[in-house]
This record gives structure tokens, sequence and C-alpha cells, in this order.
């Protein structure tokens, strides 16, 4: 996954890069039903439209969803050195 970016820039093309961030991850992916389900649908509109939406089993039924289970993550960063 990654987080942010942006160019690091330089007056001579060849000293220029990217300043980034990233996760990585190694894991399995579960496909939730039942209550689990509605929960992260739930947690997904608060996430991403800041709404508490609630669901029905009804209109869970037409979507899947499915959670990453990370077993092992890792992370790295080229940040500024002002942001250091």
């Amino acid at each position: 996954m990654d987080c942010r970016g942006a160019l690091d820039e330089h007056d001579v093309a060849c000293h220029c890069g990217y300043y980034f961030a990233s996760v990585t991850g190694v894991g399995h992916v579960e496909f939730l039903d039942g209550e689990e389900k509605l929960v992260a649908l739930t947690s997904l509109m608060r996430h991403m439209a800041g709404r508490e939406d609630q669901f029905t089993e009804q209109q869970a039924r037409t979507v899947e969803v499915f959670a990453v289970r990370a077993d092992k993550l890792s992370a790295k960063a080229k940040v500024p050195h002002s942001a250091q």
C-alpha cells in the first residue's frame, strides 16, 4: 500500500528521486459474512464517507466483503530531510 509521495526535485536530473512511504505484508484473505460483514460495511462507510449507515442482511448479500489478515508487515519510507 502506497501512503504518500512527492517528487524529490533537483537542478540536475540525475539527482532527482521520489519521496514515498509504503507498507507491504504477507497473509491471507478471509471472506466475511453475518454480523462481521455488517460491522465491516458500517466501518467502511464511516471511514470513507463519515457516515454511520446500518446495513441489512439483504443489502449485505449483494456485495462481497473480505479482510486481509496480515501475518507479517514491513514498512519503509524516503522522507525529506526537513521531515526527519
